[in-house]
């Protein structure tokens, strides 16, 4: 904007005759200014409230959604209890009756276990190197030996064999006392009680992946020490096919089949690799591991009971080779121990599953779920007893008791006197009826025929309340007390849905009010939002013509109070001028 000075030609200040002038029109702007800045307000109150209606109605749904689906239904919820839950837990759904009865557990169920009767690995031999032994598992460094107190040592290399090992035992201990059994465990033969076997500067873990312990014969003679781990030289990273897995037998490549699962070897198949493939295969239904200390592979049902595992040697030899299959194809003799099934009675009945887990298809109790953990002892029981549970219902009313009384405390606040929305005698109104619907006796119900006579009411919660409700509060014990007593009439105290709406519940008939208040056409908020947008648009567009009205007249002003300024200074000049002729001429 340009930088103007007033009155340069007559010395007349006249910006301020203008400024005074405009500030005159100016009023009918600011006027339209507050009108403006009323119903924003009073529209962002309605809004709030409308937040607060809608906050009311989801707190209402969660008793509404009862009627939709059993799952849903918050006045069934059960709660199943325990008296050993070291022994048994359970877990119990909606449709379950309120009961209670014994159970005596005789026997858990068990995973069936199959133990391939076939070393995996193949035994190790002198000349079979330390760091090579039971899948490299030695580390290299220094491992010590003490001898009636006297300390030895021994230096383990990538080059270290068994035999390099045996001979510096048997160099201090004496001749032959090392020795590799047939079963592939380790032994020494002495009679010297007296060693201790590595030091805390140790660097080579040896002595721990032997694990020796003392050795006694049948008259509880000491002979020496020996470890029960089998010294192998298998090596589960390598291929099956390839010798470099040490494996016992010699592995070919293709196929076998656990559980309704088809496994494939090829070349570059290993046992850790194929260990993977078969406890991700959820077909299998196994867990396969390799035992280290008993050089076996073994299988473990994933479920319990007295169930075999199948196993199905196909075109390659692998099953045979473990021992978990005959070369004929059938499962290997004692490879496999048969799972336990589950036995136990209820108050009396036998029953007998192959899990652990036991449903309502086992039992015939209807929406229980048992979870067996250890058996009873002798002829003791575990009782457990089915109840109502009322925690989520009572939740869920807190919840609504708390969205009307903030709902209640913002309409007060905002229609009393000298507040925002004073005289809109429909949120009042609104309000009253909401209320009302709360508090009103439901036609129908013998009992519980109103919220006061389940504990929601006004003041006191333990009364009824006959005036116009207020806030809200819960008496939670005299709802349980109403719960257990008639459970199905509470229900339909809040939820009851009547085809000709007549004996509808408290909650029924409030989200059908609310949905009326809310709705996107008919609405009261609708229709009041509209009306807001209207007369802020009409306000809007008078603002902007009142406003340009200003500005010409402030334009106007300027001119002519230019043109004025300008024609004064002519004045002053032509006096100037006269005065100086007269001046010349006397």
């Amino acid at each position: 904007m340009a930088i103007s000075f007033s009155g340069v030609g007559s010395g007349l200040d006249y910006s301020a005759w203008v400024d005074a002038l405009v500030a005159d029109k100016q009023k009918a702007v600011t006027s339209v200014e507050k009108k403006i800045s009323a119903i924003q307000q009073e529209q962002n109150a309605v809004k709030s409230i409308k937040s607060k209606i809608l906050s009311l109605k989801t707190s209402i749904t969660k008793f509404t959604f009862s009627n939709l689906l059993s799952s849903y239904d918050i006045f069934t919820r059960k709660n199943i209890t325990s008296s050993d839950d070291n022994c048994v837990s359970a877990t119990a759904t909606n449709s379950a009756s309120i009961q209670n009865f014994d159970l005596k557990i005789s026997q858990l169920a068990s995973a069936t276990i199959a133990t391939g009767i076939n070393n995996s690995g193949a035994i190790a031999s002198a000349s079979t190197k330390l760091t090579d032994l039971n899948n490299q598992v030695i580390t290299k460094g220094e491992a010590s030996i003490y001898a009636d107190d006297r300390k030895y040592t021994f230096a383990v290399d990538e080059n270290t064999t068994v035999e390099d090992f045996t001979d510096w035992l048997d160099g201090i201990l004496g001749a032959d006392t090392c020795s590799i059994n047939g079963d592939g465990t380790f032994s020494l033969n002495t009679t010297n009680s007296n060693l201790q076997f590595g030091s805390n500067a140790d660097t080579s873990n040896i002595w721990s992946f032997f694990g020796l312990k003392e050795s006694y014969d049948g008259e509880d003679n000491f002979i020496g020490y020996s470890s029960t781990k089998m010294l192998t030289s298998i090596n589960t990273t390598k291929p099956l096919t390839d010798a470099s897995s040490g494996m016992a037998a010699s592995i070919t490549e293709g196929t076998f089949k656990i559980g309704k699962a088809e496994f494939t070897i090829d070349s570059t198949t290993s046992l850790s690799g194929l260990i993977y493939q078969i406890n991700s295969n959820s077909d299998a239904g196994v867990i396969a591991s390799y035992d280290g200390v008993s050089n076996k592979l073994v299988l473990k049902a994933k479920e319990p009971g007295a169930t075999r595992i199948n196993i199905e040697a196909g075109t390659s030899n692998f099953t045979t080779a473990m021992g978990l299959t005959t070369a004929g194809g059938d499962i290997a003799t004692g490879s496999q121990v048969l799972g336990d099934n589950a036995k136990f009675t209820i108050n009396g009945q036998s029953f007998e599953t192959a899990s652990n887990t036991i449903t309502e298809a086992a039992t015939g109790l209807t929406g229980i779920t048992l979870n067996l953990k250890k058996p009873t002892s002798g002829e003791e029981s575990v009782v457990l007893n089915v109840e109502t549970d009322t925690t989520e219902v009572e939740t869920a009313i807190k919840d609504f008791c708390s969205k009307y009384n903030d709902l209640y405390s913002l309409v007060k606040s905002s229609t009393e006197f000298g507040a925002t929305l004073y005289g809109e005698t429909t949120l009042s109104s609104m309000l009253n009826d909401i209320s009302n619907t709360i508090m009103n006796i439901v036609p129908g119900i013998s009992t519980y025929i109103s919220m006061s006579s389940v504990g929601i009411s006004t003041g006191s919660a333990s009364t009824a309340s006959t005036d116009v409700p207020t806030t809200l509060v819960f008496d939670s014990t005299k709802f349980r007390t109403a719960m257990n007593n008639n459970a199905n009439e509470v229900k339909k105290l809040f939820v009851n849905n009547d085809e000709d709406n007549t004996l509808d519940g408290v909650m029924t008939k409030l989200k059908d009010k609310i949905e009326q208040y809310t709705d996107i056409e008919k609405g009261y908020f609708s229709i009041k939002d509209t009306s807001f947008e209207s007369q802020l648009k009409s306000l809007n567009t008078s603002l902007e013509r009142k406003q340009n009205a200003v500005d010409a007249y402030r334009e106007r002003l300027t001119k002519q109070f230019q043109d004025m300024d300008s024609k004064i200074s002519e004045m002053q000049s032509m006096t100037s001028y006269i005065s100086a002729l007269a001046t010349s001429a006397s």
